[in-house]
């Protein structure tokens, strides 16, 4: 909009740009996890429990495990 319009949002309603956007429920897999820690998630099924906007993560449950992930590292699954 070139109007020079200010428009104000919450931030519950920003996400970094090209991020897909998780609803709580939602399945996804793990992917691109690089440390030794985080590689043995990689290519596992989760459900996305919120999105934590002071760290820009979403927090996901992966079995008995509650993780918070950048949502490139996730990719969604059909339902």
């Amino acid at each position: 909009n070139a109007s020079g319009e200010v428009k104000a949002f919450r931030a519950e309603n920003l996400r970094p740009a090209g991020e897909l956007i998780f609803e709580p429920g939602d399945k996804a897999s793990i992917h691109g996890l690089k440390t030794e820690a985080g590689q043995h998630l990689n290519g596992s099924m989760c459900e996305v429990l919120r999105y934590l906007h002071d760290v820009s993560r979403y927090e996901v449950k992966v079995g008995n495990e509650i993780k918070a992930l950048k949502g490139e590292n996730l990719r969604a699954c059909p339902d």
